[in-house]
């Protein structure tokens, strides 16, 4: 799966989660994706501060970061990158069906 799919799929997991009054995060799992990746990604998110609330540390002798979530949440960067993401798949889809709609109508 793709990279930055997944990182679009957390944050708006995330912001969805926004009203229930707890962030919350997808796992590994709920992704479809391995641990390794997932650990990944999360550091990519940790980063470039497009979430909030989470640190990780890696130690000598160990693969897998230790990540520690004290107050999850999405910063502006995180909903910017939502939104811009949220434009292009219209504007994606928008093209595509006119795309098909063009090639019915032309024999």
């Amino acid at each position: 799966m793709n990279n930055f799919k997944i990182i679009y799929r957390i944050l708006k997991a995330m912001d969805k989660s926004l009203d229930s009054g707890t962030v919350k995060i997808p796992t590994h799992e709920e992704l479809g994706i391995s641990l390794n990746r997932y650990y990944k990604i999360l550091i990519i998110l940790i980063d470039d501060e497009l979430i909030s609330g989470v640190s990780y540390k890696h130690f000598m002798g160990t693969d897998e970061p230790d990540i520690y979530i004290t107050r999850l949440g999405l910063t502006l960067k995180g909903l910017e990158y939502l939104a811009e993401n949220n434009t292009l798949q219209k504007a994606k889809d928008l093209v595509t069906g006119a795309i098909d709609v063009g090639t019915r109508l032309i024999p």
